[in-house]
């Protein structure tokens, strides 16, 4: 069994308080991810460090994994999907 630990920034901290629903679907996305399942992950273009977006419905996740023995989720962005596209366009440049 995997050990998953989550980080979350500022920003996608206040974007889950207001869609808890949101955070349970991701963290079980990542469990399931690491279990074997297949879920819907693309590694993103054009950044120097590795990072990750997972689609949950109409909302997009961004995030970066640290491994170890602890798999490290560092999660920095989450919304719909043309506000994260954005934003991340905006962060890597």
């Amino acid at each position: 069994m995997v050990t998953i630990e989550f980080e979350y920034l500022n920003y996608t901290e206040k974007f889950f308080e207001k869609h808890k629903n949101v955070k349970e679907k991701f963290e079980n996305a990542m469990y399931s991810f690491y279990m074997g399942n297949k879920i819907d992950i693309k590694k993103m273009k054009g950044t120097k460090e590795p990072c990750y977006r997972v689609r949950l419905n109409d909302y997009r996740i961004i995030f970066s994994i640290k491994n170890g023995e602890i798999v490290v989720i560092s999660t920095f962005l989450a919304g719909n999907r043309g506000e994260v596209y954005k934003k991340f366009k905006n962060l890597k440049g």
